[in-house]
């Protein structure tokens, strides 16, 4: 299980992610890495929690975090317009500096992520020579209405695109969930190192596959956790019934 609590650092914003064994698990000799403190990552997102931060990164993590191989820090938004109090130039820019610079990352990653203040976070990582990665795992240029009205108007507001184009643009990596994503960002003009998701939060599996007749069930949904909620009750009653 992971621990969520203090680094040692009060009033910082933002939610951390340590084990309940702070003391990292040593690789093997040939594997090392040549560190005498845990990893740290800087995790940026527009709301938390986040479904596709938490499926293609805390979740495979969880392990690594959970040794204390990786102390993880998630920040949002709200976060970050908390501490510049809505102010830009160097006013707003000093606490959003002293983040980044308190947690000292190894690693800053902006997932799905298109609010404000990104490049004095992008400025300040590169003055630290911390790469950045952004994660993305959907054409959010060109999102379309048929995902309803308030999603359309939230990512196709002029802000949140610019955010998007600098991030495609001045990230050190961008990452892909998918080998069509990829090629639909490089479509667009993208012409930073692009890697794309093979498997995105592989399990144990969980019932052995067998060669048998199947029932299909499609599904789109906006919310998943509380559509699915809502239809559990359904799903349960048809697999009882076609067992």
């Amino acid at each position: 299980m992971i621990g969520t609590g203090s680094t040692g650092r009060r009033n910082s914003p933002g939610k951390d992610y340590t084990g309940t064994n702070r003391q990292a698990a040593p690789a093997p000799a040939s594997e090392a890495p040549n560190i005498t403190r845990p990893r740290r990552i800087l995790f940026i997102a527009n709301d938390l929690p986040l479904p596709t931060l938490e499926i293609s990164f805390l979740h495979p993590l969880a392990p690594l975090i959970e040794t204390g191989a990786i102390v993880a820090r998630c920040v949002e938004e709200f976060d970050l317009k908390t501490l510049a109090k809505g102010r830009r130039g160097p006013d707003g820019q000093r606490p959003i500096d002293n983040l980044v610079a308190e947690f000292d990352p190894d690693l800053v990653v902006f997932c799905r992520y298109s609010g404000p203040y990104t490049d004095v976070i992008v400025n300040a990582s590169r003055a630290m020579g911390r790469p950045v990665i952004f994660h993305i795992d959907d054409d959010l240029l060109n999102v379309p209405r048929a995902l309803g009205v308030k999603k359309f108007v939230r990512h196709n507001l002029p802000p949140r695109k610019r955010t998007l184009r600098y991030l495609l643009a001045n990230a050190d990596l961008i990452y892909a969930s998918t080998a069509p994503l990829a090629t639909r960002l490089t479509s667009l003009g993208v012409t930073r190192p692009i890697v794309r998701g093979a498997l995105v939060c592989a399990a144990d599996v969980i019932v052995p596959a067998e060669v048998r007749a199947v029932k299909t069930i499609g599904y789109m949904g906006v919310d998943h956790a509380n559509d699915l909620k809502m239809v559990l009750p359904d799903l349960i009653e048809f697999l009882d019934e076609h067992e």
